[in-house]
């Protein structure tokens, strides 16, 4: 069962989300990998803002956080969750080419608290529970540039640059690394049909 409210209040651009998720006869692995079924409802609140803010032309801001509890030990979630953008864009304009281009450069963040991070078996394609270590306090920061220029987009991404500066002890499941540092570059062309 999920149980939804939303509230938007579009001239402030701030949005307020509410959700209930109850669960009967969740199917889970334990951290010996055995198969349970919890024949007890499993209860599982959220609640969400998100804020746009325009600063200027040229600056945007946009984060969202969540807070969200259950009232079972069996699915394990981050109390709070957090992401955020930051984007700075102008037009150009090539006095030679009489062209126009729109150029973006910004910074995306994401952090979560610590929770128990579920482990991944891949001999069952499965993630189960453990309960040996909390994973979580760590933010992911990417940065980006893209330029439209008619039809194309060029893209260049630099992925989790604080890859290190806490340690390394970033994981997407326990005992699995996130990615390291890297860069991306791209190119999207439009054609006509």
């Amino acid at each position: 069962m999920n149980t939804t409210a939303r509230w938007d209040v579009r001239k402030t651009e701030l949005s307020v989300t509410s959700q209930l998720n109850s669960i009967k006869n969740h199917l889970w692995l334990d951290s010996e990998r055995n198969w349970n079924l919890s024949p007890n409802f499993i209860d599982v609140y959220g609640i969400g803002i998100e804020k746009r803010q325009q600063i200027g032309r040229f600056f945007s801001i946009r984060g969202k956080v969540l807070y969200q509890k259950t009232n079972d030990t069996i699915v394990d979630l981050p109390l709070f969750a957090t992401s955020s953008t930051v984007l700075f864009q102008t037009p150009l304009y090539f006095k030679s080419t009489k062209g126009r281009a729109t150029l973006n450069v910004g910074v995306d963040c994401w952090f979560n608290t610590q929770y128990y991070i579920p482990d991944f078996d891949p001999a069952l394609n499965q993630f189960f529970t453990q309960r040996l270590l909390k994973l979580g306090d760590y933010p992911f920061v990417d940065i980006f540039i893209s330029a439209r220029i008619k039809r194309m987009v060029l893209l260049l991404r630099l992925e989790h640059i604080n890859a290190g500066m806490q340690g390394t002890t970033y994981f997407d499941a326990y005992n699995y690394p996130s990615r390291p540092f890297n860069v991306k570059m791209g190119l999207s062309w439009t054609f006509y049909d």
